[in-house]
């Protein structure tokens, strides 16, 4: 079977392109990728080893007007009839969803999040888009969603997104857990807390950056690496951030791939603050290098934590405690870090891409 899948930015090193070149590189199936913005020098190297298609070229940026660019440039995408696919994947994290009003044949939507701005209360509280836009907005979207076979979400957070703002019935919905690389288990535990994640605000790295001064009050000796992907269009907050660090913080922005998963491999601990987060995948990452973490007690990481078994679960203002009870228990580090290292095989990249792979097979 020959499956085309669609996103609309395949530009950085994100959880999204992540998840779908996961899946094409595990596939049984024969993988094209369609895309209106297409950087390989920014993203995944290993997406070079699939045929991309460009198509209309989106804005990246996240204004009113680019927005508007943005629908009415997918609105007039087609996807080319050569060469023949057999089925659509649609991967999105918002607009993106909107390619099946323009699309007839057979389609499935790969859900990451609808988009937030409406449809994450934590995330609205931001006021990030306007109810005028909004509006005609989630006509559009019900009508696209409506359009889909099936709706893969990769986890229950998304899918209550889905399910309570109307989007899709529930017995629509398949849910197939995110996925991460079993890499090689460390037994490396420098004194640095590490903290991944694109360089972008909803990550609440300025409160893990207040946190770790705290701790740094009573413990002496560990550092705090941010470590993420970067583009202009997040400029402002990377510049907030610098201000904030001290000689005990760094900031390291467009790490390669080898450098970032030496950066998991040495940290004594993985610390993770995404707001309402719509899964996690930087957890995972962790525990698939045999480190414990220290997460916000919210979204996707609900579903991945065990208190106290694979790390710990906590509110924004509790980070502090946790990074020295940590600091002050390297041989719970060590426990916690081989039963995360142990509890995340089950969330491997054959087992995502076959279940995927099953979902798309079925005949509706």
């Amino acid at each position: 079977m020959n499956i085309g899948i669609y996103q609309p930015w395949i530009y950085q090193r994100g959880g999204m392109e992540k998840d779908i070149l996961c899946f094409a590189k595990n596939s049984k199936h024969k993988i094209i990728f369609y895309t209106n913005n297409y950087n390989p020098k920014n993203t995944f190297r290993d997406f070079k080893k699939f045929k991309v298609i460009q198509l209309n070229t989106t804005p990246v940026e996240r204004d009113f007007i680019s927005n508007i660019k943005t629908i009415l440039t997918i609105l007039n995408t087609k996807i080319p009839k050569e060469p023949k696919i057999d089925v659509l994947l649609v991967s999105t994290g918002g607009f993106g969803e909107l390619i099946s009003l323009n699309y007839n044949e057979r389609q499935f939507l790969f859900c990451h999040t609808p988009i937030r701005a409406f449809h994450d209360e934590k995330f609205k509280k931001h006021g990030i888009q306007s109810s005028l836009f909004k509006i005609p907005y989630v006509m559009l979207e019900k009508k696209a969603f409506s359009k889909y076979s099936k709706i893969i979400v990769h986890s229950q957070n998304v899918k209550n997104r889905i399910v309570n703002d109307k989007l899709a019935d529930s017995r629509k919905i398949k849910k197939v857990y995110g996925c991460t690389k079993i890499y090689k288990k460390s037994n490396v535990f420098k004194k640095y807390f590490f903290a991944p994640g694109r360089i972008h605000w909803t990550k609440g790295f300025e409160k893990i950056i207040e946190e770790f001064k705290e701790f740094e009050k009573k413990n002496k000796g560990f550092n705090l690496i941010i470590g993420g992907n970067y583009d202009q269009k997040n400029k402002k907050y990377y510049e907030k951030l610098k201000k904030l660090i001290n000689p005990r913080i760094q900031i390291l922005t467009n790490t390669t791939e080898k450098q970032f998963d030496k950066l998991y491999e040495e940290c004594y601990c993985v610390i993770f603050n995404g707001l309402n987060e719509d899964w996690g995948l930087v957890n995972l990452e962790g525990f698939a290098h045999g480190k414990p973490v220290i997460s916000i007690n919210e979204g996707g990481p609900l579903e991945q934590v065990i208190n106290g078994k694979n790390g710990f679960l906590c509110k924004e203002n509790e980070f502090h405690e946790k990074m020295s009870y940590v600091a002050s228990h390297p041989e719970k580090v060590k426990k916690m870090g081989e039963f995360a290292f142990s509890f995340v095989k089950k969330y491997s990249e054959k087992e995502f891409a076959r279940q995927i792979d099953e979902i798309l097979e079925k005949l509706d």
